[in-house]
């Protein structure tokens, strides 16, 4: 309740210039991915994406995104870029941490340690970034979380699912994350299962509760991320 959420925003990708945006408020146009915290990080993140894939300003090649570039049309390999781009954001590939380690290299082979310094901490804006909301991006894309709690003999079992707490399950004996999560989903109706299926994206409220939930579970017990399992 006391967190400030007018300063979470969202990535938005279309499919014409200016292709990558950082918006306040989520939209339905194109693939939107967030809220995240803060605005302002998704800015200067926005900003060594524009570097290392030339999104914006003439339209030049990309070294690596194509083995041969002599009989590919400039536009297709443009999304091409964009893919990537998407792939990383989505946690699916380490793509753009690969291309600005390069960066950082040939730096330091010039003997340009300034340019190589600024480099390596994009770099880490870039990886501080996708560890931080690796998970929340898993909930974005409908994975369930399992955690079990070990609290004064008994195994407190919870289920989480696209920006709300669902269900608690008590056991005396550890459970399996998958015997746990088949009863926690039982409990669940399928009224809630419709209304979390139906919601396009979570709310900025929703985003702060999985950090509590995760992070908490993380370090006091165990959680895990399932598809669901009916």
């Amino acid at each position: 309740m006391m967190n400030y959420y007018e300063g979470y925003g969202y990535f938005q990708f279309l499919e014409k210039a200016p292709y990558l945006k950082v918006l306040k408020e989520w939209s339905s146009v194109g693939l939107v991915l967030g809220p995240f915290f803060k605005q302002g990080k998704l800015e200067e993140l926005k900003a060594i994406i524009n570097s290392v894939y030339r999104l914006e300003g003439p339209l030049k090649f990309v070294g690596g995104i194509v083995a041969d570039y002599r009989d590919i049309d400039p536009e297709k390999e443009f999304l091409l870029r964009i893919r990537e781009i998407k792939e990383t954001l989505l946690g699916n590939s380490t793509a753009l941490l690969t291309r600005i380690d390069q960066r950082v290299q040939s730096a330091n082979e010039r003997h340009d340690y300034e340019a190589a310094a600024q480099w390596w901490e994009n770099y880490l804006t870039v990886q501080r970034f996708l560890r931080r909301n690796k998970q929340l991006i898993q909930s974005m894309q409908n994975q369930t979380f399992v955690g079990i709690l070990l609290e004064e003999g008994n195994y407190y079992c919870y289920l989480y699912a696209k920006g709300e707490l669902l269900n608690r399950v008590v056991y005396q004996r550890k459970p399996s994350f998958s015997q746990a999560q088949k009863r926690l989903e039982k409990a669940v109706s399928v009224k809630t299962w419709q209304h979390l299926e139906a919601k396009p994206a979570l709310d900025k409220q929703d985003v702060d509760l999985f950090p509590i939930f995760f992070n908490y579970l993380n370090r006091h017990g165990e959680v895990k991320a399932m598809p669901r399992s009916n």
